[in-house]
């Protein structure tokens, strides 16, 4: 008794992995409706039957990023991102991007459907899910309105270096805020946190300013910026050294030269 599959009609090609045996596997390589056949002869008869087999397309998944929303700093914003595909969702992988937007998107998950997004300033945002189910991808795009203060970023320096009295220090300070409170004026000013002496500071409240020393060591300056909501500052160490005593300079004058003994001589140090 013999046995064999082959294949009666079809859109492509259908290859099985071993004809011969009643019980094997196909593969078909273009989705359609495909015919089989199942023989058995002996050596006197043969008969066949037919089986009728569906291949599916594969279609691309659907990505859904979730409706456009609005959050409010510092909150993280919470995004919904779904698909839907003709095969297995868990088959699908997932990956998030920041499209547009004026500062740094952090996600939670970036390869979660579901997951968080922090933003470090205000603005508006454009954020992409793509999905992909290993032969094709699809995605679909989110607004996110980013409201909300943030801190001002604050930095200090100070010029030159070593510094030795009574010379005064060049203090240089740059402040950066997102402008929110809507119409808040931010405000810097320098102080002294801790050095042994004084600090005599040319305007306290501007970015770049001088201050002199009353006594040698070292000093610790704050810039510190509000936005009347928010403050933030930043340090520098100042080392200011003593000036060296070199002693005094002593010039006697140029050499003279006298013919006559008892003559007075002007000398001129």
């Amino acid at each position: 008794l013999t046995t064999r599959w082959s294949q009666v009609s079809g859109p492509g090609t259908a290859s099985f992995s071993t004809p011969a045996l009643t019980r094997t596997a196909a593969r078909f390589d273009t989705p359609g409706t495909y015919v089989l056949r199942l023989t058995v002869s002996d050596s006197e008869h043969s008969r066949y039957d037919e089986m009728t087999v569906n291949i599916a397309e594969n279609l691309a998944p659907v990505a859904d990023a979730g409706a456009d929303q609005t959050v409010v700093l510092p909150n993280a914003l919470q995004l919904a991102g779904s698909a839907t595909d003709d095969g297995p969702v868990s088959n699908l992988r997932f990956v998030w991007e920041k499209v547009s937007g004026p500062g740094e998107v952090t996600f939670g998950d970036i390869n979660a459907a579901a997951t968080s997004a922090t933003f470090s300033q205000t603005g508006y945002y454009v954020l992409r899910l793509t999905v992909r189910d290993g032969q094709f991808s699809h995605s679909d795009e989110v607004g996110a309105t980013v409201s909300g203060n943030r801190p001002p970023s604050v930095s200090a320096y100070y010029s030159p270096s070593p510094l030795s009295l009574p010379d005064r220090a060049n203090l240089n300070g740059t402040i950066s805020d997102d402008g929110s409170p809507a119409g808040a004026v931010v405000t810097g000013t320098w102080s002294k946190i801790s050095g042994p002496g004084d600090v005599l500071f040319g305007d306290i409240h501007a970015v770049d300013t001088t201050a002199g020393f009353t006594a040698p060591g070292s000093y610790v300056l704050q810039l510190s910026a509000d936005d009347t909501q928010y403050s933030a500052s930043a340090t520098t160490t100042v080392t200011v050294q003593e000036r060296l005593n070199a002693g005094p300079a002593v010039d006697a004058g140029p050499d003279q030269f006298i013919i006559q003994p008892g003559v007075l001589v002007t000398l001129d140090g």
